[in-house]
């Protein structure tokens, strides 16, 4: 299989993880309030049992899908930051982090609905602490989410992927989950403003995820158009060194001014390495955005001496 077609598998394990996702929020009903009674969080579990543990199986599912998804996120920015490690690997990290919070906060949920055929061995002192743990733990995914959103939309802000619109939507996405997120550490009953606040987290996300997988589907960054190249002559070829331009004949003050091809590194130059350009893709030659900025870095000038000069 080519670049292409494993960009499109990473873009739909993307509206996979959308698919069960929410498959996974709304196939049981609304669960108690924070401030429910122990006796009512226990009668919830007993009751809806079975639908709870397929719920925690469609979560473990979605979360292998986002995986997937996040190695299609950190392929394609690595390629657009060109190897420089700017947004990617803090994307990469939170979010392995937010797969790892949404597991924790499924644990809680999938203790009590298994122990909920055994009765009176599940005590209310046991109920009481798995359900406070699974408020707090939604907290800590709540803020480990925003974290995700804001470093991911940066990226879209800065064109490395997908478009600009979607990057700023995510970051003020990214804001309201902050704020969920600290307003669940401290809400000790039911708020219909923080539920109001959560719901709105929740389904933009998978707003969010749903249009970044269809774009990347629609549009593989290996099918985006390469990075026009410096004009240079078919008999100079690419590792052939530096392009010499000569001085007029009659000025014996002129110089001669050496620059290496656009399309090398520095490790090309020392004789190792690779060529950068065709690696970078589309929008990655930073360095190269003006033929000043380009020369200031990597030309140099020596002076000719009268006798080199006159011939």
């Amino acid at each position: 299989m080519n670049e292409t077609t494993w960009e499109r598998y990473g873009a739909a394990s993307g509206l996979a993880f959308v698919v069960l996702f929410m498959l996974s929020v709304f196939i049981v009903p609304m669960p108690p309030h924070v401030d429910a009674s122990t006796a009512s969080v226990a009668a919830y579990f007993t009751s809806h049992a079975k639908a709870l543990l397929l719920t925690e199986v469609l979560t473990a599912f979605s979360v292998m899908a986002f995986l997937w998804f996040l190695g299609h996120l950190r392929h394609v920015m690595q390629r657009a930051e060109a190897g420089h490690e700017e947004l990617s690997p803090i994307v990469m990290v939170a979010g392995v982090a937010l797969a790892g919070m949404a597991v924790v906060s499924a644990v809680p949920g999938s203790i009590l609905a298994f122990m909920a055929h055994r009765g009176d061995a599940v005590t209310g002192a046991t109920v009481r602490m798995m359900w406070d743990w699974n408020q707090v733990s939604v907290a800590f995914l709540t803020l480990t989410l925003g974290l995700f959103l804001m470093v991911a939309s940066m990226a879209m802000v800065r064109k490395e992927m997908v478009a600009a619109w979607l990057g700023w939507a995510g970051v003020a996405l990214a804001v309201v989950c902050w704020i969920d997120g600290i307003i669940l550490f401290f809400q000790q009953a039911y708020s219909s403003f923080d539920n109001a606040l959560g719901l709105v987290a929740l389904l933009g996300f998978a707003l969010w995820m749903a249009v970044a997988s269809i774009t990347m589907l629609q549009r593989p960054e290996a099918d985006t158009p390469p990075w026009p190249k410096p004009r240079r002559s078919s008999a100079e070829g690419l590792n052939r060194g530096p392009v010499v331009t000569k001085p007029p004949a009659n000025d014996s003050s002129a110089q001669v001014r050496c620059i290496w091809p656009a399309r090398l590194n520095h490790s090309t130059r020392a004789g190792s390495g690779a060529s950068a350009w065709w690696s970078a893709g589309p929008r990655r030659l930073c360095m190269n955005s003006s033929w000043a900025a380009f020369e200031s870095q990597t030309s140099r000038t020596m002076s000719l001496s009268p006798m080199l000069a006159a011939t």
